[in-house]
């Protein structure tokens, strides 16, 4: 068998191949329905040279997590693509964990990918990393593309014999990352959440993805679930109200699709401070965890946890190019929730909740910049764009109504009719939308 820094040095260059024909694929805005022949080199050139086979399988596998009848990935194992996308959460003491990853990373069995910016800031946690001689990742927004994963494969092509896992650090991005090397290399990976966001979502699932500018967020990625999840409650002491309002607006999410916050007489959530306690991040995962469970690849329920993202990330992009003001990422899901609302699009939202939402949003002031005609233009091509459409000509929307999973018994969730949580709008209708709640 081959050791993990030799898949490493033989993806890293496969990558690197594979990059042209994404770009390509993406700047034709094929959806993940088109028809894509892996074997058609021709069909996808990179300027005078041609890509190999092997090099187009893995852009089939990895153009917006997979296209229907990508090859698998080549370190992916039948076994592999059985294991649940979800990993067991077991809070830990900081002190303890860390005395551990140490002892595994002096043996060599470990490569850590960690944030440095949380690094600096707990440095209880940075010289463990740094004892490791590990990957420290600058987790910007305008980092998270393919390049950031090559040099993390190149990073991995140093790790001794012994080492057979990988071990997330960090927020969103870091495990995105850290997960997306994983799944390439086929090696396992450990998850240590450090912002509210990647715990209440983006680490848990085996959802991973970079972006691919100027083509959208999460555009490029695949499937490979963490195979353990350490809760650490000290590690969110010094996360910033931005931080901390991305993980709210997220979390508000699964409360829209159980109609409920978040267990019965936790007091634990603090909307004042926007903060979370331990025992309401335990039932942010589990509610995310039943979703995955009954659709692991996004083929059907799943698809309620991008409530709100479909705007949100319009949000994202148009705020990318100075057209609207600055939103946490969670603040501009709370936009989508509201957007969707006020278009009368979801059904039963209590009173209280929408209150909730203004509260919150109103703290970030979101504000149009610019003309409404250059927002439309560059809205037009974000949200066709966006990873989670997949026809042309209409935009997709979920749109559930209030409470929609406690409704619906477990054992039904991947048998839940789509026609009562999607609506497919006109790009035009879709953009009215967008600026009908920007108005307020």
């Amino acid at each position: 068998m081959t050791s993990l820094a030799q898949r490493a040095r033989h993806l890293r260059d496969l990558l690197r191949a594979a990059e042209p024909v994404l770009e390509n694929a993406l700047s034709r805005e094929l959806t993940r329905e088109d028809s894509w022949d892996a074997t058609g080199v021709n069909s996808f050139s990179a300027g005078e040279s041609y890509a190999s086979p092997e090099a187009i399988g893995l852009a089939a596998a990895l153009y917006k997590r997979g296209l229907k009848n990508a090859p698998p990935l080549p370190y992916t194992s039948a076994s592999d693509a059985q294991t649940s996308l979800c990993a067991p959460c077991t809070q830990r003491e900081g002190t303890e964990l860390r005395a551990e990853l140490a002892a595994r990373a002096t043996r060599g069995e470990i490569a850590i990918v960690i944030d440095e910016r949380f690094a600096a800031l707990h440095p209880a946690w940075g010289e463990i990393a740094r004892r490791a001689n590990s990957f420290f990742i600058d987790a910007r927004e305008s980092n998270k593309t393919l390049s950031m994963v090559t040099a993390l494969l190149d990073h991995l092509t140093h790790t001794p014999a012994s080492c057979g896992s990988l071990v997330s650090i960090g927020g969103g991005l870091t495990s995105d990352a850290c997960g997306f090397a994983a799944g390439l290399v086929g090696a396992p990976f450990e998850v240590v959440p450090t912002t509210y966001l990647a715990a209440v979502d983006a680490a848990q699932g085996g959802k991973t993805g970079v972006n691919a500018p100027p083509f959208g967020k999460n555009q490029i990625g695949l499937f490979h679930g963490a195979h353990a999840f350490h809760l650490v409650p000290d590690v969110f002491s010094t996360l910033e109200l931005e931080e901390r309002a991305s993980g709210f607006g997220e979390a508000l999410k699964h409360v829209f699709l159980y109609g409920a916050w978040p267990l019965a007489g936790d007091s634990g959530v603090d909307f004042d401070a926007l903060t979370l306690s331990p025992q309401a991040l335990s039932w942010q995962m589990s509610a995310k965890v039943r979703v995955v469970e009954a659709d692991p690849r996004e083929r059907h329920v799943r698809r309620l946890l991008n409530l709100g993202h479909t705007l949100g990330h319009a949000w994202e992009g148009l705020q990318e190019e100075g057209l609207v003001s600055r939103l946490p990422h969670g603040m501009a899901v709370v936009f989508g929730l509201l957007a969707l609302d006020k278009g009368g699009l979801l059904r039963g939202v209590p009173p209280d909740f929408r209150s909730i939402l203004k509260e919150l949003l109103a703290r970030f002031s979101p504000q149009a910049v610019g003309s409404a005609s250059a927002r439309e233009t560059a809205f037009r091509r974000l949200v066709r764009a966006d990873k989670k459409n997949s026809e042309h000509g209409t935009i997709v929307f979920v749109t559930p109504a209030f409470g929609v999973l406690a409704t619906t018994a477990p054992a039904d969730f991947a048998t839940l009719p789509e026609e009562q949580y999607v609506t497919r709008l006109p790009e035009g209708d879709a953009f009215a939308l967008f600026e009908e709640a920007l108005r307020g």
